[in-house]
């Protein structure tokens, strides 16, 4: 009897082996599309005479001091819709210095908003909005018939009383639970990846996620980041009205906004910049996660920007050719491989070889930072297939020519992308507040896309896909890290911790 017992659980250990044991598939040649046209289907032919030529403001002027205002402030009108709502946005800018803890200092006025909000109830309090980027921060409104006291209260988030009624232990849990959930949802690859993207000292470093500030975060550290934030910016206020405004009620407007606004400094100090690309070397970053039953990717290679006294070049300085031709490559490229369900990833990672189900790329630009990212996902066993896929395919844009057909595919991509976000662009973003050339620099870069020919972008390609990429990797190290060590054989692997 014992014997067979002994039988039973060989057999049981026997079959669980067996039952993990993971067949992982083996690597393969690319398969890039072949964009055939069937017959009598219609040619596409771009139309680049569609393309918006104009600015959408209606109205810009520039108050100071001398004119009323506590702080000096541009104000933007912007072409209105048929809603006859009132959309205001108070936007502050720093086109040269990161904003530092902008997640700490936006998660403060959301609930200085509810504060707010138990005070005044009306459609215009319920309807205010705060967010940040890098480089600026932005408390919004929109609602049908706004009055004097609600242009105040947008001017009041950065007034002496912010945070006199604001839980500052609720905001600092709130921060540590979205950094908890980000490690249990897989989301932490996103900050290992910036990490070694951007460089151990990149300032951008310093904007979210700073745990060692907001795990000490008090009601005094919170003022003094929301006094040092409000010195470093240039003020802006974005307009929808249901008719135009002249320059006197845009400035009545614009003493209301400013009225309870408590600003130290008035003027942007120009910071130097310089940066720094990494020279990473050829090694993928593993978090461990055991048990995990995918892998998660993020390759990275970045582009160069050009400066000039602080701030990124413009058309008068001699850069500025090369800064365009820098995100003119960045967009182009990262099209190529990652145009959603069109890019080269996704045709042949999902659905010529049934890797995964998706693999992107997207060109990441900001005011100090430009790089193309891949990202994706896939099961545990086709791990090592699956990321040497995705590297495969940068060596392969560097190496040969795209077709002619391609290249006239990814015009009319782009062409398409940009007549939808006109559409969708209601004129209230930061982007022309940060440069003030940008409508100009994309009329310019899709002229070049317009001229494009197979062998123009294959020197991009050979010029920008130099460098060795930044690749991080989540999974489960025990099951899949053999797989990938055999299947790039030349690159060194690394554990790095998720948090």
């Amino acid at each position: 009897m014992r014997i067979l017992k002994s039988s039973v659980l060989m057999l049981c250990l026997v079959l669980v082996a067996c039952q993990n044991k993971i067949d992982f598939t083996p690597v393969s040649e690319p398969t890039l599309p072949t964009f055939q046209v069937s017959n009598g289907f219609p040619k596409i032919v771009p139309d680049w005479d569609i393309l918006d030529k104009e600015n959408q403001y209606l109205t810009h002027a520039h108050f100071t001091q001398n004119d009323g205002v506590v702080v000096p402030i541009s104000v933007y009108q912007i072409v209105g819709t048929q809603e006859n709502k009132w959309d205001i946005r108070l936007v502050g800018v720093n086109p040269t210095k990161p904003i530092s803890n902008a997640d700490v200092l936006v998660r403060a006025f959301r609930r200085q908003s509810l504060s707010m909000l138990a005070i005044q109830q009306d459609e215009c309090m319920e309807s205010i909005s705060t967010d940040a980027s890098y480089h600026s921060v932005t408390v919004a409104m929109k609602c049908f018939r706004p009055n004097d006291g609600h242009f105040n209260q947008l001017g009041a988030f950065w007034g002496t009383e912010f945070a006199e009624d604001i839980d500052v232990d609720t905001v600092r849990r709130n921060l540590k639970l979205n950094r908890k959930i980000q490690s249990v949802t897989g989301s932490d690859i996103n900050l290992v990846f910036q990490q070694h993207l951007l460089g151990k000292k990149h300032p951008y470093l310093q904007v979210v996620q700073n745990r060692v500030f907001f795990e000490n975060l008090n009601l005094e550290k919170l003022k003094k980041l929301h006094a040092q934030t409000s010195s470093m910016l240039e003020w802006h206020l974005l307009l929808k009205a249901p008719s135009q405004l002249s320059e006197a009620e845009l400035l009545a407007i614009a003493k209301q906004v400013t009225a309870n606004m408590d600003v130290k400094t008035r003027s942007v100090v120009q910071h130097d910049v310089n940066l720094t690309s990494p020279k990473p070397p050829k090694t993928i970053y593993f978090i461990d996660a055991p048990n995990s039953s995918n892998i998660m990717v993020r390759v990275g290679l970045r582009f160069p920007q050009y400066f000039h006294k602080g701030r990124a070049v413009s058309p008068k300085d001699e850069d500025w050719l090369n800064q365009q031709q820098s995100l003119y490559a960045c967009n182009t490229l990262s099209g190529i491989l990652g145009r959603g369900s069109y890019g080269r990833l996704f045709y042949d990672l999902r659905e010529t070889r049934g890797l995964t189900y998706g693999a992107y790329a997207y060109c990441r630009n900001q005011e100090l930072l430009r790089a193309m990212v891949l990202w994706g996902s896939a099961s545990k066993e086709h791990s090592g297939a699956f990321l040497e896929g995705m590297l495969r395919h940068i060596s392969l844009l560097k190496s040969e020519a795209p077709q002619q057909a391609e290249v006239d595919a990814i015009k009319l991509y782009f062409l398409g992308q940009d007549l939808i976000s006109k559409d969708q662009d209601d004129g209230m973003g930061t982007l022309q507040l940060l440069e003030s050339s940008s409508h100009s620099a994309k009329l310019e870069r899709l002229g070049w896309l317009k001229r494009a020919t197979s062998g123009s972008i294959h020197a991009l390609s050979k010029q920008f896909l130099s460098s060795t990429p930044i690749v991080v990797v989540r999974g489960d190290a025990d099951v899949i890290l053999d797989d990938i060590r055999q299947k790039l054989p030349g690159w060194k692997i690394k554990e790095v911790k998720g948090e």
